[in-house]
């Protein structure tokens, strides 16, 4: 059961419905449609807030890709989709928010950036320059969801970073968090950096981690005894460690440690061998059998570069959910989720890795306590039923959480 914490009476949210329009680059709810991190979002966080929030709010949802805004109904379906440019989608929610005699903003826009932007530049500038308009007027309150920031994003994945693209990037950052009237970070360490690096006040900005739906995962623990399955889930770039893990597992090998290694979510790049499994699932759920059936140890093999040292990796509440430990190296903000919740071990360089990886096969029961505190912590805290509880209360203007 669902606990609303709000500051809407009853009687009110039964005669009007305060207005939320999000704006991501493409419409998901279905999770069989999911392809990647950012498709775990959109159904994870604004999929399940929808259908747990729509008797509270009018959601609208926006998708710049194709232009076309969904209304979703009372009860969390979508009711009605069309065709139309961004500034038509704004206006049509700003007239429904106005119903409301409150004095205080009725309507509430939720930008997904910086994907909200990324194939649609111009017309993005053109309705954040009116959803600024409309907040100097005290007609909107516009919440920046930050999930991947443009600038740190293409330094990590380039190896000579194009000075035009970091300009461009930092430009459009400074833009949308400066007109926000406030914003979320999905890191604790993504919060410290660009509050700092754009002098925000902290007062604006909060923390929303992304999740898991553990009533949708059967947890499995590692195999008590023989051999066992390294599974690593991403795409398949060498940037992000792919041939030191493969490495990495061949020493393990030839040191006679029963292992091999299943990768999914992308093509391989690189020679394989014949204790490689590669698989490309097109349906979320055929990928959360494998995961919990085949995995026994989860890793994240991506070198220290400034994304993926900042972020909060969207697989790690999965990983988590089914009941596996984890084995990373050294990101801050991934160190700090494995630490905290005692779900999962660090490396700071190839040779702990193998430490890791042969100390888990060893220790089966530490391995298997590793996984069972991450179930415990996607249970209690990293679950989308309460992120999206959280994003309420954002909207609220009262959030406060401790975790």
């Amino acid at each position: 059961m669902i606990k609303i914490s709000g500051v809407l009476s009853k009687a009110h949210s039964q005669l009007f419905r305060p207005v939320i329009l999000v704006v991501t680059s493409y419409f998901l709810i279905d999770r069989r449609g999911i392809e990647g991190p950012i498709g775990e979002h959109y159904v994870g966080l604004y999929g399940t807030f929808a259908k747990n929030y729509s008797k509270l709010y009018k959601v609208f949802w926006y998708s710049t890709d194709d232009s076309t805004l969904h209304i979703f109904n009372e009860n969390g379906n979508v009711a009605n989709s069309a065709k139309m440019p961004m500034p038509i989608a704004i206006l049509k929610a700003l007239a429904e928010s106005r119903k409301s005699r409150e004095s205080v903003p009725s309507f509430t826009a939720i930008i997904a950036y910086y994907y909200a932007a990324k194939n649609r530049p111009v017309s993005y500038f053109i309705s954040l320059s009116f959803f600024h308009l409309l907040k100097m007027l005290g007609l909107v309150n516009v919440i920046v969801d930050i999930v991947d920031p443009p600038v740190e994003v293409h330094i990590t994945y380039s190896e000579s970073p194009s000075p035009r693209k970091v300009f461009w990037g930092t430009l459009l950052d400074i833009v949308t968090l400066k007109r926000g009237t406030f914003m979320w970070f999905c890191s604790t360490s993504y919060q410290k950096y660009l509050t700092k690096r754009y002098d925000i006040s902290l007062d604006r900005t909060h923390v929303i981690y992304d999740g898991s739906v553990p009533e949708l995962i059967t947890p499995k623990p590692p195999k008590a005894k023989g051999p066992l399955t390294v599974f690593y889930s991403g795409s398949m770039l060498n940037i992000k460690g792919i041939p030191q893990l493969i490495e990495s597992i061949n020493e393990l090998r030839k040191k006679g440690v029963e292992i091999t290694l299943m990768l999914t979510g992308g093509r391989l790049r690189v020679r394989s061998r014949p204790w490689i499994k590669s698989f490309w699932f097109n349906d979320w759920f055929e990928w959360i059998r494998a995961l919990c059936e085949e995995a026994d140890i989860c890793v994240v093999p991506y070198p220290k570069r400034l994304h993926w040292d900042l972020t909060h990796h969207i697989k790690l509440p999965d990983y988590m959910a089914a009941g596996k430990p984890i084995v990373a190296m050294y990101g801050r903000e991934t160190a700090s989720l494995l630490e905290k919740h005692k779900c999962g071990l660090t490396a700071t360089n190839w040779d702990e890795f193998q430490e890791h990886i042969i100390r888990l096969y060893k220790d089966r029961e530490l391995a298997k306590t590793l996984g069972e505190n991450g179930r415990k912590a996607v249970e209690e805290f990293f679950n989308y039923t309460n992120l999206s509880e959280m994003l309420h209360k954002v909207i609220q203007g009262h959030l406060k959480v401790a975790h």
